[in-house]
């Protein structure tokens, strides 16, 4: 663990996120106004504490980073989402008693239902819109905020029909396609190679090539070995 002197001390905090070994707190949280104030009780000099030094050093300030960031809105919604709920800024007035808000995208816009509460926006996304991407929420000619709405879930789903499930729905009105299942065997590629390419014989040619010529050295080299080498003629 990091060693620290400390120099300062409170009696409590809203959350001591580390202690010392005495029960002193080390890392305490304050609240101040709408936000948090973090305190260490040493300085990060390396007369004081080693803490910067430390392995803990990273992960707890990300951690205080996490705890410190705070919004209603999420990263992305679904196209069928049913209801969204945008925290709007003090600065944003409303005018009327049914404003309307719009969502923009590109050349497309539509009203979605919508409902005012207490300075939160709640939207239901209306059927029109059904392209994924970014949309604009304009209220008054300004842009409020900006929603990334994504696919439903379902264009993700991972479930997979097996090989008899494919061929029932092809049926037989489509010959050209055909379905090749993976065996424990061989491969699907291993199955469409068998079914469309065949068995390749160029392997068996070679061989038998080579084959042929080895037998032709070897009866040339030995069938002659036994004749007699004939004798030249003397002219008389």
């Amino acid at each position: 663990m990091p060693k620290v002197a400390p120099v300062l001390r409170w009696s409590r905090s809203g959350a001591d996120i580390l202690k010392m070994r005495n029960g002193d707190g080390y890392l305490g949280s304050f609240s101040s106004g709408k936000g948090k104030v973090y305190l260490f009780a040493a300085p990060f000099q390396n007369a004081y504490s080693d803490f910067t030094q430390h392995a803990l050093f990273v992960p707890v300030m990300y951690r205080l980073a996490m705890l410190s960031y705070q919004t209603e809105q999420r990263v992305a919604y679904r196209l069928n989402q049913t209801n969204i709920a945008l925290r709007l800024a003090s600065e944003v007035k409303v005018q009327g008693d049914e404003p309307v808000v719009s969502l923009r995208k590109d050349s497309l816009t539509a009203i979605p239902a919508q409902r005012w509460e207490s300075g939160t926006l709640r939207l239901t996304i209306p059927a029109a819109v059904q392209v994924p991407g970014f949309y604009e929420v304009i209220y008054n000619g300004k842009i409020l905020t900006t929603l990334a709405l994504n696919i439903d879930k379902a264009e993700s789903e991972l479930a997979y029909y097996s090989a008899a499930e494919l061929r029932q729905l092809i049926g037989s009105n489509h010959p050209t396609i055909q379905v090749y299942e993976h065996g424990a065997d061989r491969s699907v590629a291993a199955h469409y190679k068998a079914q469309r390419v065949g068995t390749p014989l160029w392997r068996y040619c070679l061989l038998m090539a080579l084959a042929c010529l080895l037998t032709e050295v070897l009866l040339l080299r030995f069938a002659g070995k036994g004749k007699p080498a004939p004798v030249p003629a003397m002219a008389a």
